[in-house]
C-alpha cells in the first residue's frame, strides 16, 4: 500500500510540476508581448534577455515571433494581409456576422471579446487554432507567425480536429464553433476551396454524436 501511495503521490507531483512549468512559460511569453506592445524592452540588456529566455525555455526565434506579433498589433488589431487571412480578421468578421448567437457571452466564447480595444487571444476558436499551430501546446502557438494566414490550418482539418479533441473537454462544442465560423465568414468559401475541409469537420461532428448516442444504448 505504501508503494502504491508513493507512486500516486509522485505522479501527482510530476503533473503539478509540469503544469507549473507550462503556466510560468505562458506567463513569460505574455510578458514579452505586453512589454513590446507597450514599447518597452523585454529586459534591459542582451544578457538578461538571453537568461530570461533560457530560464523559460523560449527560443530566440519564438521570441522574435512574439515581438513581431506585438508590433503588428500596434498597427491594427485585425489587419488584412496581402493574400492571407489574418486570424483576427477572420474572428472579427465572424463575431460581427453571427446573428444567431443571441447571448454575447456565447459569441465571446467562440470568437473572443471584440468589444474591447485589445485583440482577443484566449477563447474557443483562437485557442483551438493556436494549439494546432503550436503542436498541441497553446503556449507554443499564441502570438505565432501562423496568425498572418489562418487558411492553411483550416485546410488541414484532420490535424485541427485531432488537436482539438486532445486539448478540449468540450471539443464537440469547439468544433461546432469552427463549423459555424466557416459557414458565415465572407472570407471562407466552405462550398468551394474549403469544401473538403468542411466535409471532414462535419464527419468528425457526426462521429462524436454517434459516440455519445452509443452510451445510452
Amino acid at each position: 500500500m505504501w508503494v502504491k501511495d508513493s507512486r500516486e503521490k509522485a505522479h501527482f507531483t510530476s503533473d503539478r510540476d509540469a503544469t507549473m512549468v507550462k503556466t510560468s512559460r505562458l506567463s513569460a511569453i505574455k510578458d514579452i508581448y505586453r512589454k513590446r506592445r507597450a514599447g518597452h524592452p523585454v529586459r534591459r540588456s542582451t544578457k538578461r534577455i538571453e537568461n530570461f529566455l533560457r530560464k523559460n525555455r523560449i527560443t530566440r526565434a519564438r521570441h522574435d515571433d512574439i515581438v513581431d506579433c506585438a508590433e503588428r498589433d500596434l498597427d491594427s488589431p485585425a489587419p488584412t494581409t496581402g493574400g492571407g487571412l489574418h486570424v483576427h480578421t477572420f474572428l472579427k468578421e465572424c463575431f460581427d456576422a453571427d446573428v444567431k448567437k443571441k447571448c454575447l457571452s456565447t459569441k465571446i466564447h467562440a470568437y473572443g471579446n471584440w468589444t474591447t480595444e485589445e485583440a482577443p487571444r484566449s477563447h474557443g476558436i483562437y485557442r483551438a487554432l493556436a494549439i494546432c499551430a503550436g503542436s498541441r501546446e497553446f503556449e507554443d502557438g499564441i502570438y505565432g507567425a501562423w496568425e498572418r494566414d489562418v487558411r492553411p490550418i483550416l485546410l488541414d482539418m484532420d490535424a485541427l480536429v485531432a488537436s482539438t479533441k486532445s486539448a478540449f473537454n468540450d471539443w464537440v462544442r469547439v468544433l461546432e464553433f469552427i463549423s459555424v465560423a466557416m459557414e458565415i465568414s465572407p472570407s471562407i468559401d466552405h462550398e468551394g476551396e474549403f469544401a473538403k475541409a468542411y466535409a471532414t469537420l462535419q464527419s468528425a461532428k457526426v462521429v462524436s454524436r454517434e459516440s455519445d448516442s452509443s452510451h445510452y444504448i
